[in-house]
């Protein structure tokens, strides 16, 4: 606690230290190394050796812990352990402060001063010595704060019964009663103050401990906005211009056929101002029943980590045949949830190697890719043919309905184009992607008229602007072919454009909007944006240096997660680990054990007698016996000046005082510690002085 240099420390009793971070251990699930840090602190009550530790010292003990907590902030952000990535920190409050608490606890001064936490409060100080000014810095005993920061990290926790609240109830009042006796504090004063600092504490416990449940235990946290993602419920016109901002890697892809196109989400219902999945008209109550539908079966039984979505599929995975392919793609999942829709491919029909335990695949019925329980980093490999086997057949209700609020706009764009009079699909197709060409311009930034409240975004770009981005080129196409009879979806993914060596990269500027029309018996990729419009964003492709550091640092960032991941990898980094952490252990017990100091019982007298400050109660007895029997001189000793009055006091009154007095030098000279004992008596003598 912080104090004066001539005022007694506050020091924790013994085993305090100990019965609050076994606590903390059970509370985390870290009884192991509770127990250690536990046995550590608390050795200091057998250990006959201590260290004479100087301002710098402490200084240092203090940079160790901001070394440790840097090492608990590089490991937290390697891991990408998001939502609660803060508590993970705070978790290991009592590891990171270990080594100032040692200090305290080992080290021949029972107080540091309080500016070891500050630097520039210590270089005010050296410039103040340097310039002759005399200094008289705050000091601390931080054996108090310690365990009250160990009690609010145990807090943090989804486990909050009676008995959680019981142990923290013994435990502070263990600390009050220790602190009252050592400031002196009366029992008639603790009575009413014990209950209300310990319904203070049950109360800061039960605030931290929801708070610890709002963040962590139910998922909540923000999302990261360098991650791109889109929903499966449903695409607002202009939501990928977000994405399209974003010049940073979202996936990278080996393989020796990559396809153009990588999806994330299909649409079949679009509604004037979005696009959405309407899984209703599937029979489904929700989306996640959509998905649950197309849950991976794993091949073979368990641990085989290959998955296919239909077991009519599993025979390929198993006969193979040259027009399989394979890709592998990697990527960052986004911080808030468990859950990602990942890049897919037309013609999938497994999935394996998926970072990550208990990982579970799952498709809904438009193709769509779900991992659930996956890494914050994403690996996995994708099995495909080229015939897309998981779309379902084309809904004539839902892949040929246009929005009433586009119906003229689109039969008057259609007559324009003369699609009516064309026979084949593809030759449809062909005519539209022309007719974008000559006469759509493509545009990331425009003014959109307001004149029209009546007409929708699309009909005005079919009627009016003709300038727009991807989304608009795809739902008009969209809405074109399914006015000519031909089922359409619309889609969301990436453009495989960009090459560096053998990995292909998908960056936010690559996001992408395109059609999937049922042509022929089959899903057919149909892409009408003018071809020009990754030209115009290439601008953005040219990474910066900084740019191009920020790759490679994520990329390495990335492989290194998804090296440690693998079991055997894990092994070689945790003995790694632990062989690093031995020989610096060793390294510090060395030099720590060259420099120790043996510890004494005259060390313990000269370290009271430097704390000795003559309790409170000896003081006001010491007054109202002056005016009994006369002052005492500065040369006389309280033995003297009692015994010289013997025959002017109450024998009682005599005997007390001797009691007191011996009390008091066991204390002073002794280094004793009766200072309750001096309070018990004090409080007698009051009464035979009214």
């Amino acid at each position: 606690m912080l104090t004066n240099s001539k005022s007694p420390a506050l020091e924790p009793p013994r085993l305090l230290a100990g019965l609050t971070l076994l606590y903390w251990g059970a509370m985390t699930g870290e009884a192991f190394i509770a127990l250690i840090i536990a046995v550590l602190l608390e050795g200091k009550n057998w250990v006959k050796w201590n260290w004479d530790f100087k301002a710098a010292a402490y200084v240092k003990a203090f940079q160790a812990s901001l070394g440790i907590i840097g090492l608990v902030l590089l490991v937290v952000w390697l891991n990408e352990i998001n939502q609660n990535s803060l508590f993970q920190v705070i978790k290991w409050f009592p590891l990171c402060f270990l080594p100032v608490e040692l200090a305290q606890r080992y080290g021949k001064n029972d107080r540091m001063n309080l500016n070891t936490f500050f630097f520039f409060s210590r270089q005010r100080m050296r410039q103040d010595l340097k310039e002759g000014r005399s200094v008289s810095p705050k000091t601390i005993n931080t054996g108090y704060p310690y365990l009250f920061g160990v009690l609010v990290v145990a807090s943090c926790s989804s486990r909050m019964d009676i008995y959680v609240h019981v142990v923290m109830l013994v435990l502070m009042t263990i600390i009050i009663v220790s602190v009252s006796i050592k400031r002196g504090l009366g029992w008639k004063r603790l009575a009413w103050a014990l209950p209300i600092m310990l319904i203070i504490s049950v109360w800061i416990q039960s605030e931290t401990a929801a708070i610890y449940k709002s963040y962590v235990a139910r998922g909540t946290a923000y999302a990261d906005p360098s991650v791109g993602e889109s929903s499966p419920y449903r695409s607002t016109l202009g939501q990928l211009g977000s994405m399209k901002k974003n010049p940073e890697i979202q996936w990278r892809m080996w393989g020796d056929e990559v396809p153009g196109y990588l999806r994330l989400n299909s649409y079949n219902n679009y509604y004037g101002v979005a696009w959405s999945y309407d899984y209703k008209s599937a029979d489904f109550e929700q989306i996640e029943d959509a998905f649950e539908n197309g849950a991976g079966i794993e091949l073979g039984g368990e641990d085989t980590g290959i998955y296919t979505f239909n077991t009519e599929h599993e025979v390929m995975v198993e006969n193979g045949g040259s027009d399989r392919k394979t890709l592998t793609i990697r990527g960052k999942g986004q911080s808030n949830t468990v859950e990602s829709i990942v890049p897919s491919v037309a013609g999938l029909f497994a999935i394996s190697e998926m970072a990550g335990d208990g990982v579970i695949p799952s498709v809904h019925p438009l193709g769509v890719l779900k991992l659930t329980n996956r890494k914050a980093i994403i690996d996995y490999k994708l099995w495909r043919i080229d015939q897309n086997l998981l779309d379902s057949n084309p809904d004539d209700d839902l892949d040929l309905a246009i929005h009433k609020s586009c119906v003229e706009a689109v039969r008057e764009l259609s007559d324009e184009m003369k699609l009516s009079s064309m026979k084949s699909a593809h030759d449809k197709v062909d005519a539209i992607g022309d007719f974008f060409m000559k006469e759509f311009t493509y545009a990331l930034h425009f003014d959109v008229a307001k004149t029209d409240y009546a007409q929708s975004a699309i009909a005005r770009f079919m009627s009016d602007d003709r300038r727009g981005h991807c989304e608009y080129f795809a739902t008009t196409a969209a809405m074109l072919l399914r006015q000519q009879g031909i089922p359409t979806r619309y889609c969301v993914g990436y453009v495989v454009r960009e090459k560096n060596a053998d990995t292909w990269i998908m960056r936010g500027s690559h996001a992408h909007a395109w059609c999937s029309a049922w042509i022929d018996g089959k899903w057919e990729i149909v892409d009408l944006t003018p071809s020009n419009w990754l030209s115009l964003e290439n601008g953005k492709d040219r990474a910066s240096w900084a740019q191009n550091f920020k790759d490679w640092f994520q990329n390495i960032k990335q492989d290194f997660l998804i090296w440690r991941s693998k079991e055997d990898n894990q092994s070689l980094m945790n003995l790694v680990m632990w062989t690093l952490g031995i020989i610096l252990l060793l390294w510090f017990a060395y030099r720590l054990f060259k420099v120790r100091v043996k510890y004494t019982e005259l060390d313990n007298i000269s370290r009271s007698l430097s704390n000795y400050q003559v309790p409170k109660e000896f003081e006001l007895i010491e007054g109202k016996l002056k005016l009994l029997i006369g002052g005492r001189s500065a040369a006389q000793t309280y033995h003297h000046w009692i015994y010289s009055a013997h025959s002017k006091l109450d024998e009682n009154l005599f005997d007390r005082l001797v009691d007191l007095v011996n009390l008091h030098e066991q204390s002073r000279f002794g280094g004793v510690d009766k200072s309750q004992e001096i309070t018990n008596i004090s409080q007698k003598i009051k009464s035979l002085l009214k």
